[in-house]
């Protein structure tokens, strides 16, 4: 069953999700759904791993890894998908 959601967002998001999905011939729709399903996916993997796997992640520190690494991730992220 499909159902009405209204979101708020930047006019220049808008204009970007607007011309990516274009490009890809799909709707916004479309592409948000994908994404919220993709963070449901990512989160059901993170259970279904074996109890010492989930005791034992993060415990290994990156050697040269920046300390705003997830804003150089999240930059590219939007990148990709804008």
């Amino acid at each position: 069953m499909q159902s009405k959601l209204t979101l708020l967002l930047d006019k220049e998001v808008i204009t970007h999700a607007k011309e990516y999905s274009k490009k890809k011939h799909t709707s916004i729709s479309s592409i948000v759904e994908n994404y919220l399903k993709s963070l449901d996916n990512k989160r059901m993997n993170n259970h279904k791993s074996a109890p010492i796997t989930r005791q034992l992640k993060g415990m290994v520190k990156g050697g040269n890894i920046s300390s705003d690494y997830k804003d150089i991730i999240a930059e590219r992220l939007s990148k990709k998908y804008l």
